[in-house]
């Protein structure tokens, strides 16, 4: 599924639920971007797959409105139970390619994941 933020609040608090499981509790995206409250600014699309009415897996990409070319490639995870799947990378294929068929002309990200590093490896990023 492919979705633009703002989300409805369900959907906000699903996704903040999952990341906490994944990311921690220190997790760097807050609720409030997830309603709009960066919506001025930034066009953020969320992919996420869903399986009964969870989250399992998700990507997003945030574009800056004032340099549209310009985008970050965020909150990239899977549930434990479902890694090993394919998901993500189906998820972040679809999050470039669309990207790209939008007029992009840069996407960046960063991370310190090495199980995320493999998946962007094999999606053909390379490190600066």
């Amino acid at each position: 599924m492919k979705v633009k933020i703002p989300v409805d609040e369900d959907l906000a608090d699903r996704l903040m639920a999952f990341w906490a499981r994944i990311f921690g509790e220190s997790g760097d995206l807050d609720r409030s971007f997830l309603l709009g409250d960066e919506a001025e600014w930034n066009e953020a699309t969320l992919y996420v797959e869903e399986k009964e009415g969870r989250p399992i897996s998700t990507c997003m990409t945030v574009r800056s409105r004032s340099q549209p070319g310009l985008s970050g490639f965020a909150e990239v995870a899977t549930d434990l139970d479902y890694r090993g799947r394919g998901l993500a990378s189906k998820l972040c294929r679809q999050a470039v390619d669309d990207f790209w068929a939008t007029g992009g002309e840069a996407l960046f990200l960063g991370t310190g994941n090495s199980a995320a590093v493999r998946i962007y490896d094999r999606l053909g990023w390379r490190k600066l």
